[in-house]
C-alpha cells in the first residue's frame, strides 16, 4: 500500500499548494502581503503533523 498512500499524499500537498497560491492572490488583490515563509512557529504544530504522519505511515504497513 505504499504506493497507494505515497500517491494520496501528492495529490492532497497539490491541492493544499492550490489553495495557498489561491489564499495568497486574494490577500494580494485585498492589498496585504502574504506570509511566503514555510516555516513552523510553534514546535507543537511540528510534533502534531510528524505524529499524523507516523499515524498514516503504520496504517499503510
Amino acid at each position: 500500500m505504499k504506493n497507494a498512500v505515497i500517491a494520496e499524499l501528492i495529490l492532497h500537498a497539490t491541492e493544499e499548494l492550490g489553495h495557498a497560491e489561491l489564499l495568497s492572490a486574494r490577500i494580494i488583490q485585498l492589498r496585504g502581503t502574504p506570509v511566503l515563509s514555510q516555516e513552523v512557529e510553534h514546535e507543537e504544530d511540528l510534533s502534531a503533523l510528524k505524529e499524523d504522519l507516523e499515524l498514516m505511515l503504520e496504517r499503510s504497513r
